[in-house]
């Protein structure tokens, strides 16, 4: 029963020929029913080929009546939960029918497996990338902890859209997929003006705070205006009446933002807990700081 329930009316060979044999004798209920032998069951085939009919068999037998198709229609899922499905049947026809040598076929299969196949790919690609993008930050920064925390508010935001969609019931599918692994390039822009005005402070002897000041001073207004470019820009997909376009405008700009928050509030946040305030500099190398800042 649990196999049966989310699969519609079955149809194959078997009904057009019961469908034919009722046909033949006054369309009595009877009769509606299989041929008894393989001759008979041939000859309501020619019948039903001479006739001249609107729609030939071809979707369900071959053309040299060799093998036999059983269209199964089974409801909307989603592709793990179709796979699971899909899985059950096989087995059901291997134990029950082995010897027909069942094999699945249909569009709703081949999408199935190109959903998961995808599903996979894009999340192994998403760790490589991630992977590759921290290494790049390890070695620009010198430093494995800096590369690290740059890499939080970049990553932070495609995990909060992500769980927004699925707050919202928004399944994300192919194109959103490869979607959120580009904006990951994106959004790691603006952390590295940020990190690297910090460091740069700190190499001259300001402590955390003042390095922090120096770098929202610095790259804080480039940083606001590049990734609210970025929101109103993905924002104008947001007026597309395609579906797949207009989620990708919503979380384009959801990420951005999400992103720029990230750098001016969460990485100042993550400085400031990993360094503490840092040894006071001294007034001298304060003044040059303050100097060289205020000459920019």
């Amino acid at each position: 029963m649990e196999l049966r329930e989310p699969l519609g009316q079955i149809n194959s060979l078997a009904d057009f020929l019961k469908d034919i044999s009722q046909a033949l004798n006054a369309n009595d209920p009877d009769f509606y029913q299989l041929p008894d032998t393989a001759e008979l069951a041939a000859q309501f085939l020619l019948l039903y080929d001479s006739a001249g009919p609107n729609e030939d068999l071809s979707d369900i037998k071959d053309f040299e009546d060799r093998y036999a198709r059983l269209n199964v229609p089974l409801a909307n899922m989603v592709a793990s939960a179709t796979k699971i499905k899909l899985d059950a049947i096989t087995a059901y026809m291997n134990d029950n029918h082995g010897s027909l040598n069942p094999l699945l076929t249909s569009t709703m299969v081949l999408f199935t497996v190109q959903d998961i196949y995808t599903s996979q790919g894009m999340f192994a690609s998403l760790l490589v990338s991630l992977g590759v993008i921290s290494g790049f930050f390890i070695l620009l920064l010198r430093s494995f902890k800096y590369g690290i925390l740059c890499m939080i508010p970049s990553v932070l935001p495609i995990i909060l859209t992500a769980s927004i969609a699925s707050m919202l019931g928004i399944y994300l599918d192919l194109s959103i997929l490869i979607f959120g692994a580009m904006t990951m390039g994106i959004a790691v822009d603006d952390s590295i003006h940020v990190i690297t005005r910090y460091l740069a402070s700190r190499e001259a002897g300001a402590t955390t705070q003042q390095a922090i000041a120096r770098a929202m001073r610095e790259s804080g207004r480039g940083v606001v205006f590049s990734s609210l470019v970025l929101v109103l820009g993905f924002g104008v997909l947001c007026f597309g009446s395609f579906t797949t376009i207009i989620y990708v405008g919503m979380f384009g700009s959801i990420i951005m933002a999400l992103a720029l928050l990230g750098d001016l509030l969460f990485l100042p946040a993550l400085l400031y807990l990993v360094d503490g305030n840092g040894k006071e500099s001294d007034p001298a190398t304060t003044d040059q700081i303050t100097t060289n800042t205020t000459s920019s």
